[in-house]
């Protein structure tokens, strides 16, 4: 999660089902493929689980991305690890 500032998730609504996504960590690296995204209410925490069974990477910010002030809504995607 974070904020959609055009440094950070500013695009992350451009991003397309089947791209990869590589997360470079001091412990690793992490490649996850897109297979989902939505839009989603805040209050909605159904459609951003904690997943126990498999390893599924959420990357979401407020939405829409472009103005100001509070935004009920989340860009949501969803991605698999490779």
């Amino acid at each position: 999660m974070g904020h959609n500032t055009k440094a950070f998730l500013h695009d992350l609504p451009m991003i397309k089902i089947g791209e990869e996504i590589e997360i470079t960590t001091t412990y690793g690296e992490y490649k996850y493929q897109v297979y989902d995204k939505k839009v989603v209410n805040m209050y909605d925490t159904d459609q951003t689980p904690i997943q126990k069974e498999q390893e599924i990477l959420m990357l979401y910010t407020c939405f829409p991305v472009d103005g100001f002030g509070t935004k009920t809504d989340r860009y949501v995607v969803y991605a698999k690890r490779m």
